[in-house]
């Protein structure tokens, strides 16, 4: 806020002058209201999950076709791998190509694929691929593939891996990054 106006900043979307005094018990108001989530891309989803590991202490790793894609308003692209660590020659490809991967030293800590539209056998076979690492699996997707992701995953073949995959929705996702980015106003007790 400032004397001349307000600008209202949106990430990803603009800056937008503001007509008249909000107050802080105004904004408090609208942060309480359950705004639901925008469309996203696939690589903006990439760019929150990636923000969310930098905010947690990893690295970053992403394939090299998305890294000029992130969105380096909110991923710090100094923490973003140029090479992952050489692992085993038949596993590097696929490796390679997961959408986003949290990186602690030469570790992988997390894999995440983000499903926007194609077929989520294939993230779990990748994921089954690399089932000798010692990490959690994250499938991204919208809510309503969910259903599609619990019949796929309940098959046999990823017995080994069922217990360490989960699905997370955009929804989800996008109150984890809001949950890890809330400013907190302690003299106030007011989440700004």
């Amino acid at each position: 806020m400032k004397p001349s106006g307000t600008e209202f900043y949106l990430a990803n979307v603009g800056k937008f002058n503001v007509e008249s005094y909000f107050g802080l018990s105004q904004l408090y108001e609208i942060g309480k209201q359950k705004l639901s989530v925008p469309d996203l891309s696939h690589t903006q989803v990439q760019s929150l999950i990636g923000a969310i590991g930098i905010k947690k202490g990893f690295d970053l790793w992403y394939p090299d076709s998305d890294k000029l894609k992130i969105d380096n308003k909110i991923v710090d692209y100094s923490k973003i791998r140029k090479n992952l660590p050489t692992f085993n020659f038949e596993i590097d490809n696929i490796i390679s190509e997961i959408d986003v991967i949290w990186m602690q030293n030469s570790k992988p800590v997390s894999f995440f694929e983000v499903e926007h539209s194609t077929d989520i056998y294939r993230s779990l076979l990748k994921f089954c691929e690399l089932q000798d690492f010692y990490t959690k699996y994250f499938v991204v997707a919208d809510t309503v593939r969910k259903r599609d992701y619990e019949e796929k995953v309940s098959a046999t073949a990823f017995s080994p891996i069922q217990n360490r995959i989960k699905f997370m929705s955009y929804d989800q996702l996008s109150e984890w990054h809001e949950r890890s980015f809330q400013v907190v106003n302690v003299e106030r007790g007011i989440g700004l």
